[in-house]
């Protein structure tokens, strides 16, 4: 079974350079974005619930994976919606 984007479903991490991309991609934002933030307790709040939800992506990857495209959107959901709020 083939992904919207073509990585084998249920491959390890490792082994799939899409979404190894998609983390170092958002490490960086997300070290940019930390050094200097606004307000420093909204920060932290917004990144509470990034770092429950990538635990449990993490946790399910193997018995539940995704396909690339849905990482791709969750990326961008993220980062492009939190920088730029009003």
């Amino acid at each position: 079974m083939l992904s919207s984007v073509f990585t084998p479903l249920g491959s390890s991490f490792i082994k799939n350079k899409f979404q190894i991309f998609l983390a170092i991609g958002y490490l960086i934002f997300w070290i940019y974005y930390a050094i200097n933030p606004v307000w420093r307790p909204q920060w932290w709040l917004d990144n509470y619930l990034v770092f429950a939800i990538v635990s449990v992506i993490i946790a399910s990857y193997r018995k539940y994976p995704l396909s690339d495209s849905s990482y791709l959107v969750a990326y961008n959901l993220h980062v492009f919606s939190c920088r730029w709020r009003t």
